[in-house]
Parts: C-alpha cells; structure tokens; sequence
C-alpha cells in the first residue's frame, strides 16, 4: 500500500518528496473491517426471511375423535418428567395417535388412537425406539367424547 503525499501546514516542515505512511495497525485494522463487511453480507443484497419450519406434530394426518379408542402401554425405565416427555413424543410422532400421556411413577401409559391408522403393537415398537422396555396392556372401547 502506498502512502499518501504531505499535506498541511506540517507538510511545510518535511522535505519535499516524504510521503506519509499509515501504521501497520491501521492498515491491518481496515483491512479486517473490509473483510467482516464482505463476510457479514453487507455489501450484497438483503435475503428474504424463511418461515420457521412446521412442528411435526402439526403435520400429522388428522384423526377422527369418534374413531379413537385407548390403549394402555407398561413403559419401564422411566425414572423422571423428562421421560415422561420422552415417552409422550415419541407416541405423538405416530400417525393416528390423538393424544397420549406418560406417567413415570406407575410406569403407565395411556394413548388414544385410531384402530385404522396404527395399532398398540406399533405404538409399543415406537417407545422402544426411545430406549425403553415396553409391553402394551390393553385395547379399550371407543371413548365418549362428551357430544
């Protein structure tokens, strides 16, 4: 980089041909701003703002409340909340499961789902996925929905 010729009333006091130089620093301080500007996009175009993704839950098939019945699955492992969570995840992640709910102190969990979309054997396999020991119970009638 070149320096720049003396100007001002100080440039009275130097020989005529002196020329002024920037510090390294401040070179290499410019030099690092230019880099960020390109780096951080500021000389480019603006990108337009993506949505945020849809939850997974909200993209499974609807299910028919009249349709569904309650199962009963014995979860063992389950020593706090956050399987509990764990548990009921992975069961809504099932397409046709309309709701499902662990708790770690029984070790039960009951789900209610559509017959026609999954069954409590699928259910069971998906729980064990999450590394839990799993055997379903039961299959239980239809349940009111209070209509």
């Amino acid at each position: 980089m070149k320096g720049r010729p003396a100007e001002g009333p100080s440039a009275e006091l130097l020989p005529k041909h002196t020329t002024l130089h920037y510090p390294r620093t401040v070179r290499s301080l410019r030099r690092s701003l230019l880099f960020l500007a390109i780096l951080l996009g500021a000389c480019g175009p603006r990108r337009e703002e993506t949505p945020p993704p849809t939850p997974l839950v909200e993209q499974m098939p609807p299910v028919d409340p009249a349709k569904a019945i309650e199962g009963t699955l014995l979860v063992a492992g389950m020593t706090c909340s956050g399987c509990e969570h764990n548990v009921t995840t992975a069961l809504r992640l099932v397409p046709g499961v309309l709701e499902a709910e662990a708790d770690h102190v029984s070790g039960e969990t009951c789900v209610r789902f559509d017959p026609g979309m999954t069954t409590l054997a699928h259910l069971a396999e998906a729980v064990r996925t999450t590394g839990y020991a799993v055997s379903p119970t039961e299959n239980v009638a239809p349940t009111e929905t209070g209509d």
